[in-house]
């Protein structure tokens, strides 16, 4: 199977019914993203996804989908949805879904940045004098990126720190734009450094982190949520989110209670909490904690039934709570707190100066709390389940007139268990072979011996975080030396504008390309590949003469091979030479049959763009043109007619493609050769798009213009590459014969319905001429594509009904 080389930006199509799992035929909707900005050059797949309203995927097959660009000199679109930048600015980009009749229509805006030249190929991060750890408290390590080639344009990195093998924040380290990296908390951090000329390579390195303080083993958690608090060792602080669920008589919920176990049984605890609660019925504060149903706690509150902001006391004896209220009218968000135990009297304060404290309500009189804990908590029970509300924060914790830190020195094991987690899933994927994609059978063992080791460690528990940190840093390295051992995919196709590269071979890295005289746009270059991990990437040449130059990368950057397409463009023979009078590629004699082609007098002058519609020099000389993809092909005899008649000639390939779209600059061309109309370029076009017709047909365009045959848009644009439509066509072809237009003429066709009112008329006057029948199920298929064997074939039917 071959895999695109580019990044999908998609199109979601909704339908706003589901039938089956399927989207039904009724009314489609588009939703649009584009990840990012492209440089110019660079190329991207726009895709189309379709979606039930029941989540379903939604069946597309039968779909006729087109794509259009409102300024092809920024952005070109192919009739696959590949994008491709040619000049720097803003283009919007269009996607029409046909589904059943029913047409949604999406624009898209992006953007391209100028092409810097030379890109970056690979970067190589370190630490600063080759460090690879950092030991001390809030340690700092300056990271370092060597940039290759040297030569390359933008030298500049964008540094992230990530979760080893991730794209998820870093919690071990923190690194600001000039790559100083900050410890935080034990563990491994995986530094990128990221070039910023678009090419999105990146290099990468694990530095160890140890020394750091963390939440001492001697605090423990009650239902503990580990992304919703955060240790500040540094300032012995503890910040927890709130979050839904409380303590109150059977609920049971409060998640993230910090609990502490005192040598006493008589206690006096007092914090400093910075917390004024705006969600309703949110509270945080100090606690003497038994169990769930057996506490007495003072928080600062958020509660409607009592007026809004309050100081609490909340007891609750054997699951039976008691509360009560004082008014909070302190302005400040910070205050500081005290609860009481003496024998079985509990107690709550609040304080603005730790000097003058404030009794919340009265004292309680409780039974003796077993198994004594003290703590800090904060909840919002009005919340939403996933939902995080304020945030409390408490600063020193002091117990009988100690402070009591939050920090201790322990090890932590959270990115050696991260790193065996993710080395597990990758061994799980893997799949042993000689294929592509595939490992041999002793790497995938290799991993495996290296996982079952770094689970010992994991299991015994490390002696020290400097073990810990090696354990996982080696198999992070195991993992990588992995990765290199798939067995490596290949480019398998190079296409220009969609059409296999003929004498493409795997080895081959240089091509000199010669493209039709009168070639004016720049061939598109993709490429395929037989692995997913391939990065390839697409430089495009921007003028002619000029280079595309293909990339093959692999998943870590490292350039595996590039390839280089030269393109020229082929000089206008000289009068009376032997290739005098060649048409794209093909092969045709003047008027008199000469192979001189000195009766030719506008030999080579209209040939092919990439378009595959080149004019034919001479005026009657006889085509003989081997067309390689034609044979057995349901068009076949058209197509040779129509060649011999010189209305369509093959691409320099020697192929006609039949099957693939015509467009309307095509279509001009092809119908101005078979009516043989004056095809001087006399008429004078001024479409607002007339850069985007190509030079070679606009004699074409000019002469189906002042026939009256074909006319422009409301907007005043002729929209050559786009698609034509069966309608369309047919509707040309009757304007271009004279016939008249009966309309009161019944259609056959099962979907007459979906003729357009506005040319039934003239589709009557073609079913009257006998040259359209319907297709499968006697449908006409008014608004799909037509496709280039279409039109020749209807072309030729038209001519002989004329004759």
């Amino acid at each position: 199977m071959a895999f695109p080389p580019v990044t999908a930006s998609f199109i979601k199509l909704e339908a706003t019914e589901g039938v089956g799992g399927f989207a039904s035929a009724a009314e489609v909707h588009l939703e649009s993203r584009v990840e990012r900005d492209y440089t110019v050059g660079q190329s991207f797949q726009l895709g189309v996804k379709g979606t039930t309203v029941g989540g379903y995927a939604a069946d597309l097959t039968k779909a006729v989908i087109t794509y259009s660009s409102d300024n092809q000199a920024i952005a070109r679109i192919d009739n696959n949805g590949v994008v491709t930048g040619l000049q720097a600015g803003t283009a919007n980009l269009t996607a029409t879904v046909n589904l059943r009749g029913n047409v949604a229509e999406q624009t898209i805006p992006v953007t391209f940045k100028p092409q810097q030249g030379t890109p970056v190929e690979r970067i190589i991060v370190t630490g600063h004098n080759g460090m690879q750890e950092i030991t001390a408290p809030f340690g700092t390590l300056l990271m370092q990126a060597k940039l290759e080639p040297q030569h390359a344009d933008k030298q500049a990195v964008e540094w992230k720190a990530y979760n080893p093998g991730t794209t998820q924040a870093s919690k071990v380290a923190a690194i600001d734009s000039n790559g100083l990296l900050t410890a935080k908390a034990n563990g491994i951090v995986e530094v990128r450094a990221v070039a910023t000329d678009g090419s999105d390579v990146y290099g990468k390195a694990l530095i160890a982190v140890s020394g750091q303080m963390t939440l001492d083993s001697a605090w423990t958690w009650i239902r503990e949520n580990k992304e919703a608090w955060a240790l500040d060792a540094e300032h012995n602080s503890m910040e927890i989110k709130t979050e839904k669920g409380n303590l109150w008589r059977n609920a049971n919920s409060n998640k993230n209670i910090l609990l502490y176990a005192p040598s006493t049984e008589d206690v006096t605890l007092i914090t400093q909490l910075t917390f004024k609660p705006t969600k309703a019925y949110a509270e945080g504060g100090l606690l003497i904690y038994g169990d769930d149903d057996n506490y007495f706690y003072v928080a600062r509150k958020n509660h409607p039934g009592y007026g809004g902001a309050i100081f609490s006391v909340i007891s609750e004896s054997n699951g039976a709570p008691q509360e009560q209220v004082t008014a909070d009218q302190i302005q400040s968000d910070t205050v500081y707190l005290k609860v009481t135990k003496e024998d079985n009297r509990y107690a709550g304060y609040y304080s603005t100066d730790l000097t003058t404290w404030t009794q919340v309500g009265g004292a309680y009189e409780n039974a003796t709390i077993a198994n004594l804990h003290v703590g800090l908590f904060a909840n919002h029970a009005g919340g939403s389940p996933g939902e995080y509300g304020d945030t409390a924060k408490f600063q020193d914790i002091r117990l009988n007139d100690s402070i009591v830190p939050f920090t201790g020195y322990v090890v932590d094991p959270t990115s050696l268990n991260d790193a065996i987690t993710l080395a597990n899933t990758i061994y799980q994927a893997a799949k042993a072979g000689t294929e592509p994609g595939q490992y041999p059978q002793k790497v995938i063992d290799e991993l495996r011996a290296a996982i079952e080791a770094a689970a010992k460690v994991a299991h015994d528990g490390g002696e020290t975080q400097q073990e810990v940190n090696r354990e996982a840093v080696t198999l992070m390295e195991a993992l990588d030396t992995f990765h290199s051992g798939v067995i490596p995919g290949e480019i398998i196709a190079i296409r220009m504008n969609d059409q296999l590269l003929a004498d493409f071979a795997p080895d081959k890295t240089s091509y000199h390309i010669e493209l039709p005289v009168g070639t004016a746009e720049v061939p598109i270059v993709s490429a395929e590949a037989n692995d997913p991990r391939l990065r390839v990437s697409v430089i495009q040449a921007l003028e002619l003469p000029g280079t595309a130059i293909i990339r093959v990368m692999n998943a870590d950057f490292k350039l595996l091979r590039s390839y280089s397409l030269h393109f020229k463009v082929a000089q206008v023979p000289e009068p009376g030479s032997p290739s005098g009078g060649s048409s794209g590629g093909s092969s045709s004699s003047g008027s008199n049959g000469t192979p001189s082609g000195s009766s030719g007098s506008n030999n080579g002058s209209g040939n092919q763009t990439g378009t595959g519609e080149g004019s034919a020099s001479g005026s009657t000389g006889t085509k003989k043109i081997a067309l390689k993809d034609i044979s057995g092909h349901w068009a076949q005899a058209a197509i040779e007619q129509a060649v011999a008649q010189g209305i369509v000639t093959g691409y320099v390939d020697s192929a006609f493609r039949p099957n693939e779209r015509v467009t309307r600059v095509e279509f001009a061309a092809m119908l101005s050769r078979a009516l043989k109309l004056d095809g001087d370029g006399s008429k004078q076009l001024d479409f607002a798009d007339l850069g985007k017709i190509p030079v070679w047909a606009r004699p074409y365009v000019a002469s189906t213009v002042t026939a009256d045959i074909i006319t422009g848009y409301p907007d005043h644009t002729f929209r050559a590459s786009h698609p034509i439509s069966r309608t369309e066509m047919i509707v040309m072809i009757v304007r271009a014969l004279g016939l008249k237009a009966d309309s009161q003429a019944q259609l056959p066709f099962a979907d007459v319905d979906q003729i357009p009112l506005w040319a039934r008329e003239h589709v009557s006057a073609a079913y009257a001429a006998g040259f359209i029948r319907g297709q499968q199920g006697n449908k006409l298929a008014p608004n799909n594509p037509a496709t280039r064997a279409e039109a020749v074939t209807l072309l030729v039917k038209a001519i002989s009904s004329k004759h």
